[in-house]
């Protein structure tokens, strides 16, 4: 009574089916949690960009190549760059050679860096990439580290999940040329001047 009472408070439900001999089966239905705002459900990977991991833990630069590979990404032209040093990733960042698509980035970056004077939030704010960055960190949970991060606009995912967060392939942009067929000269003006 207690467990069917409590489930149906979460708005659940608590069946129970019986048959004499055979056993019983006990079936717990709850209603799917809104995930908290900070939380990325899913990556969702443009063709054509580039994924840069910075965390000094080099095992979780290989999940990220395992799901990536797995995903096969370089087959839509996806680049998967890994750093471990706050510092080599910034001036890698900062190279005059590395600017030209830096609107087709997105980065995943560990909030704790080990040995190293800044955290991956003090990196995200310095370079202002807070759009296009995910914090990937085991310490969420945290009332600071999520009120900076809601601050810069970043999202989060907790590191233990890094192998579990479902990744999603955009579909390339298709493009349509327009054709005008009508006999009036004057339409076709207006049409040639807005074009």
């Amino acid at each position: 009574y207690h467990a069917k009472k409590t489930i149906e408070s979460f708005g659940g439900k608590f069946e129970i089916q019986s048959h004499e001999g055979e056993g019983a089966t006990i079936t717990m239905t709850l209603p799917k949690a809104p995930a908290p705002k900070w939380f990325i459900e899913k990556l969702t990977i443009e063709p054509g960009c580039q994924i840069i991991s910075i965390d000094d833990d080099v095992s979780i630069h290989q999940v990220w190549k395992g799901r990536f590979e797995s995903k096969q990404l370089m087959s839509v032209n996806v680049a998967h760059l890994t750093f471990t040093s706050a510092n080599e990733f910034k001036s890698w960042f900062k190279d005059p050679g590395n600017q030209t698509i830096k609107s087709k980035r997105l980065y995943l970056v560990d909030y704790e860096l080990l040995n190293q004077n800044a955290t991956g939030l003090d990196i995200i704010e310095e370079l202002g990439i807070g759009a296009q960055a995910i914090l990937v960190t085991s310490r969420y949970e945290e009332d600071k580290i999520r009120e900076r991060c809601d601050k810069l606009g970043v999202r989060m995912i907790p590191k233990a999940m890094a192998g579990f967060v479902p990744i999603e392939i955009t579909k390339p942009k298709e493009h349509f040329d327009g054709i005008l067929l009508d006999d009036d000269g004057l339409v076709h003006s207006c049409w040639a001047m807005d074009a």
